[in-house]
């Protein structure tokens, strides 16, 4: 029997590249569209005339309130796509 409490269990390396990978990936975020979402926030919290119903983004649907002269007809809007590929991202290289 061993009574060596000395003993402990290795430390993957998979952890610490999912970790360096972690934090190169919201580096990469941060670089090509976090640095505008935070702006546009700023802007939203310094101006006074700005309110959370206007920059909600809900529009009636004018195919259900055809009278309404504020409805939109809805649209899909493209999704934004970030290149989280190796290649792409600075820190990301082995």
């Amino acid at each position: 029997l061993l009574n060596n409490t000395n003993l402990a269990m290795a430390k993957g390396i998979r952890s610490k590249v999912k970790r360096r990978m972690r934090g190169a990936r919201r580096e990469h975020y941060m670089t090509v569209q976090g640095m505008d979402n935070l702006k546009l926030l700023n802007e939203r919290l310094i101006n006074k005339q700005s309110s959370i119903i206007d920059t909600s983004g809900v529009k009636p649907n004018a195919f259900l309130e055809p009278n309404n002269p504020n409805a939109v007809f809805p649209q899909r809007t493209k999704e934004n796509n970030i290149d989280f590929r190796a290649d792409a991202v600075a820190g990301a290289g082995l």
